[in-house]
């Protein structure tokens, strides 16, 4: 086994070198992650709030003073490596730390409780560097590749051996995990499986249960910021106002579908299908391992069935019950990646399952996943193709464009303390990257005051689009400038080669002067900039930018 775990990392490594030789040329996923999650943490660190646990400060480059509150929340080990290392490499180091502890979770599971499980040993190295592969949000840390040395360390509680390493990696879990993607789940799954094994199995069970006790401690330590502000503060936030629609029938059966094979993207998408098969085929042949198979399909089934029917749940309760809203109570579909494993390994242990169509399965299913990796895949593609067209892969650098930002900020000469920006066609995550003051940003919770203050801004234009209107009145977290045209195409990312123009913009330029904005960064030229008090001061440009970029100033 330490020579597979061995290969296994290596393995990990060499994965890794697109990224180490590409640099910031690498490409690195922007949904939820450059454009919110990433730039969090960046923003603490140079504004000098890793560390600092004190809920008065103010992050004066956002919203002209967010309190920290809104942010800084917890002890996290991910915020060692952001302390240590410039942003793009912490971000590089943390996800292939997740990643080996994924892969070490594997094989500790395989080794310790896997005894039936025969799978040659080069697959298990396939099995293992694919999860550890698998196109999770790293910066959610050991979300997903903590699970299974988590189960490992559970396991060795109800077997009653390797107490002190379990209750170790027990403790650490929450300071290496996300709060709100796992903390419910996880100990709702763990406490329920506990009080069966000792109903239905009649164990002793009383070091499980402890486990429960000491990872529930765990994540009120790790999280306790979070945790006082939320029963103390009774300020209202943009999601006291979130508000779900009943979805129609047939999305929710093409959710339910798509849950079941692919997974769900915050999670990871993975290509569950060759695992499906074989699992049909065990039911259907009725296999020594057939009920166990059927219980991890009933399981993902059942995750997928509530998952997609969430949002009926919160609607029925939006008046009785508005948490269900604003918290989304629906994700065990964390748990969907790890339980499409659990069963391949299942599949081993099974003697009657046809070997040809296991291993011929186990390779599309493992190789597919790692497709799912965008990351991997572009920036290795990047890398071996580099006289190709890259103009649809965004790197980290030409999304945050510090080249092109340098020149904009030279050419304003002014400090950047002194005035405010808001974004257009792009996402004010750039622009908070490079130093700008914005009064635009993407916030997973902040003041409803200020929605309401930004909403002013944005009406004319939400009342041009309905889709747009309810988007910011129901969610809100993306406090953008939006434009009604650039919904139907482009949306909030413009690149330059899209060529769009707005031809006529509404927004409430006065309003934006009393916050002391003094420049638009849009990507897209505005028509009508004169007519609403724009001033084009002038448009910049590099190869290596993903944009263009028209200065308008109010």
């Amino acid at each position: 086994m330490k020579n597979i775990l061995l290969i296994s990392i290596g393995l990990l490594l060499f994965s890794f070198f697109p990224f180490f030789l590409l640099k910031q040329d690498s490409h690195i996923l922007i949904h939820d992650n450059l454009d919110s999650e990433f730039i969090y943490l960046h923003i603490l660190k140079i504004s000098g709030n890793l560390f600092s646990y004190n809920n008065s400060d103010l992050l004066l480059n956002i919203f002209n003073g967010l309190n920290t509150f809104y942010i800084h929340s917890e002890f996290s080990l991910i915020r060692i490596l952001f302390y240590l290392f410039p942003s793009f490499w912490a971000y590089i180091l943390n996800s292939l730390l997740i990643r080996t502890i994924g892969i070490v979770g594997i094989c500790l599971l395989v080794r310790d409780f896997g005894k039936s499980i025969e799978i040659p040993n080069y697959l298990l190295i396939v099995v293992a560097v694919s999860y550890a592969l698998l196109p999770v949000y790293s910066l959610y840390g050991i979300s997903i590749m903590g699970q299974p040395i988590l189960l490992w360390s559970f396991l060795n509680l109800k077997n009653r051996k390797r107490h002190f390493i379990s209750y170790f990696v027990i403790f650490l879990f929450p300071f290496y995990s996300h709060f709100a993607m796992t903390a419910p789940f996880i100990l709702i799954t763990l406490l329920v499986y506990g009080v069966y094994v000792i109903i239905k199995k009649r164990t002793n069970s009383s070091s499980f249960i402890i486990g429960v006790g000491a990872l529930f401690i765990s994540y009120i330590i790790a999280n306790f910021i979070t945790i006082e502000n939320f029963l103390q503060n009774n300020a209202q936030t943009h999601r006291d106002l979130w508000k779900n629609n009943y979805p129609d029938i047939e999305s929710t059966i093409r959710l339910i579908a798509e849950t079941i094979l692919n997974g769900q993207y915050h999670a990871a998408s993975i290509f569950g299908l060759p695992i499906l098969i074989i699992a049909l085929y065990s039911i259907f042949k009725k296999t020594s391992k057939w009920k166990t198979i059927f219980h991890f399909i009933i399981s993902i089934v059942l995750i997928a069935f509530y998952y997609s029917t969430y949002r009926y749940i919160t609607v029925f309760f939006e008046d009785s019950l508005h948490l269900l809203t604003t918290f989304n109570f629906n994700r065990f579909t964390f748990f969907v990646p790890f339980i499409f494993y659990l069963l391949l390994l299942t599949f081993y242990s099974d003697k009657k399952i046809n070997r040809v169509l296991l291993y011929s399965l186990t390779w599309v299913f493992c190789l597919g996943n790692i497709y799912f990796n965008s990351e991997l895949k572009y920036s290795t593609a990047k890398l071996i193709l580099p006289n190709q067209s890259t103009q649809l892969l965004p790197s980290y650098n030409s999304f945050f464009s510090p080249a092109l930002f340098n020149e904009i900020t030279a050419f304003i000469a002014l400090p950047q303390e002194d005035y405010r920006v808001v974004s257009l066609g792009i996402h004010p995550s750039i622009a908070q990257y490079n130093g700008f003051y914005t009064l635009d940003s993407y916030q997973n919770i902040y003041p409803l005051e200020y929605k309401f203050k930004f909403r002013k801004i944005i009406q004319p234009e939400l009342n041009k689009n309905n889709v747009l209107k309810e988007y910011f009145d129901n969610w809100g977290s993306r406090v953008y400038l939006f434009s009604s045209e650039l919904q139907e195409s482009c949306y909030v990312d413009c690149p330059k080669y899209f060529s769009e123009t707005i031809q006529e913009l509404n927004v409430d330029v006065i309003s934006l002067k009393q916050m002391s904005c003094k420049y638009i960064f849009s990507s897209v030229k505005i028509i009508n900039a004169e007519q609403i008090g724009l001033e084009l001061e002038n448009m910049f440009e590099d190869d290596q930018s993903f944009y263009q970029i028209f200065l308008y100033k109010i």
